[in-house]
């Protein structure tokens, strides 16, 4: 099973507004899961084990912008997509010019697989 839950998710020092599960890392016997929070700017990935956290991995975009809302993310086995609602690029498909920032609060979604 895996999906998006939108909760706001406070951690203490952070306020995460998006969480993904992916529970296929979750083995019968074991005490562990893979959690993927985002607080708006970059997503990064834990993996826990019973109540203990582990940075895994620091997702970040590859034309970061302030504003730019790295925020909403879904996991599926390996692939990972991240929502940026506030990027300013007026480039379509893949492939296209990063750094044209014309297009303001155009938005992207990035897709990464691990």
């Amino acid at each position: 099973m895996a999906g998006t839950l939108n909760p706001a998710f406070n951690t203490g020092t952070t306020s995460y507004t998006t969480m993904a599960v992916n529970t296929s890392s979750l083995t019968p016997g074991s005490n562990t899961i893979t959690v993927v929070l985002t607080d708006g700017s970059s997503p990064q990935t834990y993996t826990i084990t019973v109540n203990y956290l582990a940075q895994e991995a620091y997702i970040k975009a590859s034309n970061p912008n302030p504003a730019d809302g790295f925020y909403a993310v879904a996991l599926s086995g390996d692939t990972l997509a991240v929502r940026a609602g506030g990027e300013d690029s007026n480039t379509t498909g893949v492939g296209g010019n990063q750094a044209d920032n014309s297009a303001s609060d155009a938005g992207a979604v990035y897709v990464l697989t691990y």
